[in-house]
């Protein structure tokens, strides 16, 4: 394939993405440029995101791209290697794509999916189901792969951890400023012997 057909079949697959038309996907283009999709064709400044379970580096950058909510392409070598986003306006029935390679877990925010990753790796697509099935959370579209190498240096992650708030103290409790003060208060001082001295405790 010469360099001006592998653009034409990129362009074609940009046109798809924006089409929200995931039925027949059959895989993201080996070797698409950032510019396809809108991107400046210069990465080393964007930011970094870790995929797969290897946490295998890729630069990214979100685009604007209706249809999705925060639409994202990760590139490596100057490739685009993963197009991921979130609320894909696709109102089939995502069992319609028929049995995946594998279903896993996966976490959607903080609310876990049991066996919500469908991921069909020949085709270059992973869908993200709801827990009852029948809505598409996330999608995922990359060149056709294996299951492993999917898992190893693609499969986004979706999941977030809350961080505990901080204790409040108790009502009435000296807070930390008073506390300080209060160690630093001490007796004056007075001409007084060094054990009296070294038994005296600080008020």
């Amino acid at each position: 394939m010469d360099c001006e057909q592998a653009r034409r079949r990129c362009e074609q697959a940009r046109r798809r993405i924006e089409q929200v038309a995931l039925e027949d996907w059959d895989g993201l283009p080996d070797g698409c440029r950032p510019e396809t999709f809108g991107a400046p064709a210069e990465t080393e400044q964007w930011a970094l995101r870790p995929l797969g379970e290897e946490f295998e580096r890729a630069h990214f950058r979100v685009l604007e791209i209706a249809g999705y909510y925060r639409p994202t392409i990760s590139v490596r070598d100057g490739a685009v290697v993963l197009f991921d986003g979130m609320n894909p306006a696709f109102e089939g029935d995502p069992a319609a794509f028929g049995s995946p390679g594998e279903r896993l877990d996966y976490a959607h925010g903080t609310l876990p999916v049991p066996a919500g990753e469908w991921v069909y790796a020949e085709r270059g697509i992973t869908l993200f189901v709801n827990t009852t099935a029948d809505t598409l959370l996330h999608v995922a579209l990359y060149a056709p792969t294996s299951v492993p190498e999917y898992r190893a240096r693609l499969r986004p992650h979706l999941g977030k951890t809350l961080r505990p708030r901080a204790a409040r103290p108790p009502v009435g409790w000296p807070t930390t400023a008073g506390s300080s003060r209060s160690a630093t208060r001490c007796s004056p001082a007075r001409s007084i012997s060094r054990s009296t001295r070294l038994g005296r405790a600080c008020r």
